[in-house]
């Protein structure tokens, strides 16, 4: 491993191989900056102009193509969002049919259970008729509107 003050030393001194390449890049460098500059001066204004006003309108176009993009975006959520809403209003919609045909279902098992306690009046004991008016009590006590605000 070289002495540090070895490596200082040489990085100090004077390299002509190196400075011979960078001298090269500077001139090549040099050259393609005045080659430019010819490029441009031996143009004609009238074609520069023109060009500038091309890019000019290709940045404008740019830019709207970039607000259109933006608009659309918003748009596409907007729409996403109003999917989304309507799904949930169906599936509410859904929950409350369901609901509404069980409760009509109970109804109609309730009226049932009425009829069949009326053609078997005597015939059933007391705390089977207590039973039937209990369960006939809870279906009327049910509040279906309650229940569908609910969901």
């Amino acid at each position: 491993m070289p002495h540090p003050k070895v490596s200082k030393e040489m990085a100090t001194k004077w390299n002509p191989i190196l400075n011979r390449a960078t001298n090269e890049f500077t001139m090549i460098y040099s050259r393609n900056i005045l080659k430019d500059k010819k490029l441009v001066r031996g143009h004609n204004p009238f074609v520069t102009a023109f060009l500038e006003e091309q890019l000019l309108q290709t940045q404008r176009s740019i830019n709207k193509v970039k607000a259109e993009q933006k608009s659309m975006k918003k748009n596409i959520e907007q729409f996403l969002q109003n999917i989304k809403e309507e799904s949930i209003f169906w599936k509410q919609r859904q929950h409350h049919k369901v609901v509404e045909d069980k409760y009509k279902e109970l109804v109609q098992l309730a009226g049932s259970l009425q009829m069949f306690l009326i053609s078997k009046g005597a015939e059933l004991d007391t705390e089977e008729l207590e039973d039937a008016e209990w369960i006939k009590q809870q279906v009327e006590s049910v509040n279906i509107q309650g229940i569908l605000q609910t969901i």
